[in-house]
């Protein structure tokens, strides 16, 4: 019964059904890329002028946090958040919170270091080198 079902149907029919099959396929890919692009609009929105806002995160273990939170206009917490508990540690005061703002290029607490900056400071400090080396 399988041969005859291979012998009816030609080349240029399987040929059309993995067309069918690869437009199907990058139709999804488009509708996902689409839905995923929608969905982050969405949540950046619903996330912005909120009275929460964490500062700050620092990584503890593989599911503990520690983190300082922005509540209202300038109260500032440091809290511990795990897989299943959340603890106030302390009230921080605004002078003791130092805030790095995000369109500039500070990265992980570290103003200036991008890597064009790296990249000329290294070739300074190795021209250096190979001065004393002569």
């Amino acid at each position: 019964m399988a041969d005859i079902l291979l012998a009816t149907t030609s080349s240029g029919e399987n040929f059309f059904r993995f067309l069918v099959a690869l437009f199907a396929f990058i139709v999804v890919i488009i509708a996902t890329y689409f839905v995923s692009k929608w969905t982050a609009g969405y949540q950046k929105t619903r996330m912005t002028n909120r009275n929460f806002e964490v500062i700050d995160s620092l990584r503890i273990s593989t599911n503990k946090y520690l983190m300082v939170v922005r509540v209202g206009k300038g109260k500032y917490y440091c809290v511990g958040a795990g897989k299943d508990e959340f603890t106030m540690l302390g009230e921080l005061s605004e002078d003791e919170v130092v805030l790095f703002h995000k369109d500039s290029n500070a990265k992980s607490g570290r103003e200036g270091l991008d890597f064009s900056g790296l990249l000329a400071s290294f070739r300074l400090k190795s021209g250096a080198d190979e001065d004393h080396e002569e």
